[in-house]
């Protein structure tokens, strides 16, 4: 390369996925283009037994995250060997490498899902003893358990663990991820879905007089008439309703929060965002909850901010909602199904009642017709009847 080349190569400019920034202390440090934006990676030469073992990290929403995390892997890898990690060490430091790549919630539920599971049994052990029986062990016990887990969470802690796991091979705390070859849930499991099946006609009326006079009956009426999720009735305001249009505007959602401090989970509760922005939608309130919403407002309003609130005048928490909702089952003799399984009672009765699909996911907040249809048209028996009315309608009205 002559004096003009080079030069010339000098002023070229760098894209954003090439430009690369060097410390002095081992670690590479660069930008590059994602479709979501800019993202930060690192690279981290450690010294150990007199080889240079190379980690890096990706995924980091800004250079000071990047920065942070390389800071904090490399005092790890300097203070404490990998190879002689606890299980309890190894998933702190994973978490710990995640902040900047992830929201903080998704963060604290990582930690709190595997160590709600995983504490009694893994957490003091060491890494590199655990072996594929650990981890068969903890996985088929879960799925028999008496409170029998349902196939999706045991499948979520499994898919949380494999990360771990590949988090601990590029460390150096393992040397096999023994989480990949055990089975997902479905194949040992005696629960076969991770949905209730929803209640029949005669138990959503039956549901209906059970909850009649109690605290949750307009909860239910939301759920059951409207299915609304559980977060988005326990959100709802009085100035969320037009009780003289009759109608009822979904705007937010109240759910429980995590947030990760010093190796402890902190827990709150608040209103935020609705899952999708599809789940914003304003719905008509049908007549008979209509009526009672009328007569509550009259009686309640001025003490009440939300017409859904406990015995003493506050808002739901939601263990203690849930308390609630199985206690009136219970004594009610009503088949106990999840409180968001009313929410798919809602649509199937709708479905059956020959509602079209577009309609029902519209309604529900769905973010397309074709999530409504993969969860609700296998069980809807009448679909094939109709079909075939409709093309006998057809030929018989032609000339």
């Amino acid at each position: 390369m002559n004096a003009t080349q080079a030069k010339t190569q000098a002023n070229k400019p760098k894209t954003l996925a090439s430009r690369r920034h060097r410390t002095e202390r081992g670690v590479s440090i660069w930008s590059y283009k994602t479709s979501a934006g800019a993202r930060w990676a690192f690279e981290l030469r450690l010294l150990e037994k007199g080889e240079i073992r190379k980690v890096q990290r990706r995924g980091f929403l800004n250079k000071p995250a990047a920065m942070e995390a390389a800071t904090h892997l490399e005092f790890e890898g300097q203070s404490t060997p990998a190879a002689s990690f606890t299980f309890e060490q190894l998933l702190l430091d994973y978490v710990s490498q995640l902040s900047g790549t992830i929201c903080e919630t998704s963060r604290a539920n990582y930690y709190h899902l595997v160590s709600l599971y995983c504490r009694d049994s893994l957490f003091t052990r060491k890494v590199a003893s655990l072996g594929i029986a650990d981890f068969q062990r903890l996985l088929y016990g879960l799925a028999n358990a008496p409170k029998n887990l349902r196939p999706g969470t045991i499948n979520t802690l499994r898919s949380r663990l494999i990360a771990l796991f590949n988090y601990g091979l590029q460390i150096g705390a393992c040397q096999i991820n023994p989480v990949k070859l055990v089975k997902p849930a479905k194949a040992f499991s005696q629960s076969s879905s991770t949905v209730s099946e929803p209640w029949s006609v005669s138990e959503a009326n039956l549901a209906r007089k059970v909850f009649e006079g109690t605290r949750l009956e307009i909860f239910l009426d939301f759920a059951l008439y409207l299915g609304l999720r559980k977060g988005e009735i326990l959100a709802l305001t009085w100035a969320d309703l037009d009780l003289e249009l009759g109608l009822v505007r979904i705007t937010k959602s109240y759910s429980q929060r995590r947030t990760l401090l010093e190796g402890k989970i902190v827990t709150s509760e608040s209103n935020g965002e609705t899952k999708t922005a599809s789940s914003i939608r304003s719905l008509p309130i049908p007549g008979p909850l209509l009526k009672k919403l009328r007569g509550k407002f009259t009686t309640e309003r001025p003490n009440a901010v939300s017409p859904v609130v406990a015995l003493n005048g506050r808002h739901w928490s939601i263990s203690n909602l849930a308390k609630e909702y199985r206690r009136i089952c219970n004594d009610g003799n009503l088949r106990l199904i999840r409180i968001h399984d009313i929410r798919h009672t809602s649509a199937v009765l709708s479905l059956l009642g020959n509602a079209p699909l577009e309609a029902v996911s519209q309604a529900l907040g769905h973010t397309g017709v074709e999530v409504t249809k993969r969860y609700y048209a296998k069980r809807v028996s009448t679909f094939p009847q109709l079909f075939i009315s409709g093309v006998e309608k057809a030929l018989s009205d032609s000339p």
